[in-house]
């Protein structure tokens, strides 16, 4: 991989913004639960599933595990809290459209 394209990528995108997409995320999903939540109650295991995919990510990384522990944590978590399906299906929308939100559109010349 070129030296600066790395910034072109998905995985580029999201390591420099993992802190606004975790935030954007946040903001999106407590609009779209019913259940009042503390902001630790609510981000849970996200950052952490955010790390997760980053490392996933990363060219020519490590190969990662095909199952996430921190995803079954979560929806451990949110089965707790009685979320109802609709919620849970929402959070993880809501994951891949601020992380898509983010990402730079594939061109020719990043393919090279």
């Amino acid at each position: 991989m070129k030296k600066g394209v790395i910034e072109d990528t998905l995985f580029g995108v999201l390591k420099a913004k993992r802190e606004l997409l975790v935030a954007c995320w946040s903001t999106k999903i407590r609009g779209a639960v019913s259940a009042p939540l503390t902001t630790t109650e609510l981000l849970d295991k996200i950052p952490a599933f955010v790390d997760e995919i980053i490392d996933a990510l990363y060219p020519n990384g490590a190969r990662l595990p095909s199952t996430s522990e921190f995803a079954g944590e979560h929806g451990a978590q949110r089965l707790r809290l009685h979320f109802d399906v609709r919620e849970v299906v929402e959070e993880g929308r809501g994951i891949w459209n601020v992380s898509t939100l983010h990402a730079p559109m594939p061109t020719h010349e990043a393919a090279k």
